[in-house]
């Protein structure tokens, strides 16, 4: 078994497909979970969350400095994309990145993934939706889907690992209020 087989847990014929433009393959839910196949309730009773809080919805137009020559998004604005989302489902959840900030708090993201499933263009207006969907002491993984707004058609599944360290850049646990929010 290859590296990137035992990373996600899945065999050759089930390895994520980010070359594939359909919504036939594997949805990040599975890879989250552990393979199997999860909806959007079933990760959000994972991470402990309600289910009416857990999804916060962000649009983001896109404008020609998003794309590449071509009118494509250009593949690493979807984790700028995946932040600003991030932070907007904090807020929601009545958490202020730029109070932790002042505490001393702050969040590094130690893994990311992006699966790509169709292209995104110029002039389209992309809803993404993100949802907590594990939690550990130090850690949280948020789970992110990214759609034109219009078609609903698929554009990018990702997820980002984030710890909380203090000012010296030391892990630290997860501060009280971000540890209620998984009660």
């Amino acid at each position: 078994m290859d590296q990137a087989q035992n990373a996600v847990g899945c065999g050759p014929s089930e390895r994520p497909r980010p070359w594939v433009s359909n919504d036939k393959s594997r949805p990040i839910s599975s890879v989250l979970c552990g393979g199997h196949q999860t909806d959007q309730r079933h990760r959000t009773q994972l991470a402990g969350l309600p289910e009416d809080d857990a999804v916060t919805p962000v649009n983001v137009k896109i404008y020609y400095e998003d794309t590449d020559c071509g009118g494509v998004v250009y593949y690493a604005n979807y984790l700028k994309y995946f932040e600003r989302a991030r932070t907007e489902y904090l807020l929601a959840h009545g958490i202020s990145v730029a109070e932790f900030q002042q505490q001393g708090i702050y969040f590094l993201v130690t893994h990311a993934e992006v699966f790509y499933r169709s292209a995104a263009h110029y002039g389209e207006t992309l809803h993404v939706e993100t949802v907590a969907s594990a939690s550990r002491k130090t850690a949280v993984t948020f789970s992110h889907t990214i759609r034109e707004s219009t078609s609903q058609r698929l554009i990018v599944e990702g997820s980002a690992t984030l710890v909380t360290v203090d000012a010296k850049g030391k892990i630290i646990k997860r501060p009280p209020l971000l540890q209620a929010m998984f009660q």
